[in-house]
C-alpha cells in the first residue's frame, strides 16, 4: 500500500460537482446464472465482482489514456462474533482494502484468483479490523458516522477509499413479500455512501436468482453519459 492507487477516470464530471447520481443493472436469471458460471474456484461471487469491477476499470481508464497502477478496492466486512451472527440488530461494520495488481487487471480469472488470495487472508488472519485504528474506532462506527468522518478527516480517510467501492449484500433465495395488500418485491436495489474520492461505488444484491447492481457516483466523477458507459462496460465484462 505504499503508492497511491488508481483513481478511476473522470468522464463528465465537473469540478465542485454536488450530490450522486444512479445508474441500475439488472441481470435476469439466465444472464445472472452465465455470471455466476464465470467464477473460478477458490473464488467467491463477491471476489468475482471485485476482479470484474478491477477489469472494468482498467479497461474503462486505457481507453482515457490514464496511466495504469495497482486497483484497490475498500470493501465492507462485517465484524460481528459468531454467536452474534443471527441478530437481526447489528451494524458492526469495517472496511478492508483488498488490491488487484496491475499485472492481472486485464484477465477477469487471474484478477479472480488475485482478489481470492487477499480475501481469504482476511477471513483466516481475521484482519477485518485492519483499518480501526484510522481514527480511533472508526471501523466499526455505524454507517452515518463513518461518512461523516470521512468529510470530517479532510482527506486522512480519502486516501484510504482508494479506487472504488463494493457491497455485497448476498442472496436472497426468494422473493420479498410483503404480505396482502402489497405482494411481492419484483426489484431490489441498494447503494453503499460514496464521496470524492473515490467517486463511484457499486452495491449488489441477488433475489429470487436475478442480479441487481448499482452504480452510485459523485456528479464530479461522472455525468449520466460517463456513468451509463462505465456501467455497459461492467455489464460486458461479466457477461463476456
Amino acid at each position: 500500500r505504499n503508492a497511491i492507487p488508481v483513481r478511476v477516470a473522470v468522464d463528465g464530471g465537473f469540478e465542485g460537482g454536488h450530490g450522486n447520481g444512479f445508474h441500475l443493472l439488472r441481470f435476469d436469471r439466465d444472464q445472472a446464472a452465465r455470471i455466476a458460471a464465470r467464477r473460478v474456484m477458490p473464488a467467491t461471487i463477491n471476489d468475482l465482482l471485485l476482479a470484474a469491477l478491477a477489469v472494468t476499470i482498467r479497461r474503462f481508464n486505457d481507453q482515457r489514456g490514464v496511466v495504469s497502477g495497482r486497483i484497490s478496492f475498500i470493501m465492507p466486512v462485517n465484524l460481528r462474533p459468531a454467536e452474534w451472527s443471527n441478530e437481526l440488530v447489528s451494524n458492526i461494520v469495517s472496511q478492508v482494502p483488498v488490491g488487484v495488481p496491475e499485472c492481472v487487471q486485464s484477465d477477469l480469472v487471474a484478477a479472480q484468483a488475485a482478489v481470492a488470495e487477499r480475501t481469504a487472508e482476511l477471513k483466516a488472519q481475521r484482519l477485518a479490523g485492519a483499518m480501526v485504528d484510522i481514527l480511533g474506532i472508526v471501523g466499526i462506527w455505524p454507517a452515518g458516522v463513518r461518512q461523516a468522518a470521512f468529510r470530517w478527516s479532510g482527506g486522512v480517510l480519502a486516501n484510504a477509499a482508494d479506487t472504488a467501492l463494493l457491497s455485497n449484500l448476498g442472496n436472497l433465495p426468494q422473493l420479498l413479500d410483503f404480505g396482502a395488500g402489497a405482494g411481492a418485491a419484483t426489484e431490489l436495489w441498494f447503494s453503499p455512501p460514496v464521496g470524492m474520492p473515490p467517486g463511484a461505488a457499486v452495491g449488489a444484491i441477488t433475489m429470487n436468482g436475478e442480479m441487481f447492481l448499482t452504480l452510485r457516483y459523485c456528479r464530479a466523477q461522472f455525468d449520466a453519459d460517463g456513468a451509463a458507459q462505465f456501467a455497459a462496460d461492467l455489464r460486458k465484462v461479466l457477461l463476456d
